[in-house]
């Protein structure tokens, strides 16, 4: 297996270093775990269906399973803001453990004692690599080299939408209003108190 990768003359493309990666981690990580045999997957950069855009809910990594797919191989995908070889390698490690034990046990039960005895830590959902198996991907990244992709800003270049309705204050009492452009640029009211209301600055 390493000696093939080794021979290599040109650098190889993402879909290549991940499909190595899940052919490592198949062999020399999950004999570790009590799980049964690895399954076969298909293995790529893309866009999750769901939690796509930068957020505390983004997901890095999804997997399809065997019935989702017309040849029933399972397909995993990363997501492309994730550039770090570390982190491509937990998420696909998180993610071949969905592959092999299907969608039954969801992150619970099953999964957590797979991904426990991996070396995987933290919440189930978000899992991240414990020390020994960091040292471990370490160690791996130095024979698959660097992951062979440029991060993707899926937010560069997008003017940040201002908010549709301004916030007008009272200078006197506080009293808060909102309104929107259109009418803020005609003028703004009088406050109930009698004096009048200061538009704040938007961010």
């Amino acid at each position: 297996m390493w000696a093939d990768w080794a021979e290599r003359t040109q650098e190889p493309t993402r879909e290549e270093w991940l499909e190595q990666a899940c052919r490592v981690l198949s062999v020399d990580v999950w004999a570790k775990a009590d799980a049964g045999a690895i399954s076969p997957v298909r293995v790529s950069v893309g866009f999750p269906i769901i939690g796509a855009r930068p957020s505390k809910h983004m997901r890095i990594g999804e997997c399809w399973y065997g019935p989702s797919t017309a040849d029933g191989i399972p397909q995993i995908f990363v997501h492309p803001t994730v550039s770090d070889g570390i982190a491509v390698l937990a998420v696909l490690l998180h993610e071949l453990i969905h592959a092999c034990l299907g969608s039954v046990c969801g992150h619970r039960g099953r999964f957590k004692q797979v991904a426990t005895a991996l070396g995987l830590e933290g919440p189930m959902r978000a899992t991240v690599p414990g020390d020994a198996l960091h040292t471990w991907f370490e160690s791996m990244l130095l024979r698959l080299g660097a992951y062979p992709h440029s991060k993707l800003d899926p937010m560069a270049g997008r003017k940040v939408q201002k908010p549709y309705l301004l916030k007008a204050t009272c200078e006197k009492c506080s009293y808060t209003i909102r309104l929107t452009e259109k009418w803020a640029s005609l003028g703004l009211p009088i406050c109930v108190c009698g004096c009048n209301f200061r538009l704040e600055e938007t961010k």
